[in-house]
């Protein structure tokens, strides 16, 4: 977020705060750019709050959706992306164990991407000792 605010550099900064704690969040964020806003509204439901930021969250929704559906084209259907979906987590498992690493598209610090990695490559199998 603190990216692509500095990018901008909006006077007043609409936020859905991350954190559990509003403000921590929004000082957080604060602290990441190299230029003083105006304001900077940091709140959970941001989204159900201000209508720019609802806004905002749809344009997103679909860039993403826009994405997912390239990338299908390239890799086949993995699902929706959703660490919920179990044909993601499954076309994630199977890819992990054919390519010894997890996908160049996949975010890395995802915890399901670091759970396969660990479940697929480092745990050993009653198997391997055979």
């Amino acid at each position: 977020m603190a990216e692509i605010i500095r990018e901008l550099k909006p006077s007043s900064i609409y936020i859905d705060a991350v954190d559990v704690n509003e403000e921590r969040f929004r000082n957080s964020i604060l602290n990441l750019l190299d230029y003083t806003p105006k304001e900077i509204i940091s709140k959970h439901k941001a989204d159900d709050l201000y209508p720019i930021v609802s806004a905002a969250s749809i344009i997103a929704k679909d860039k993403r959706d826009t994405i997912i559906d390239e990338m299908k084209k390239k890799y086949g259907d993995f699902g929706s992306g959703y660490s919920s979906d179990k044909k993601t987590t499954d076309f994630l498992r199977e890819w992990i164990k054919r390519n010894k690493k997890a996908p160049d598209f996949a975010r890395k610090s995802w915890d399901t991407i670091k759970k396969i990695v660990e479940e697929e490559l480092s745990n050993k199998k009653i198997t391997d000792f055979f």
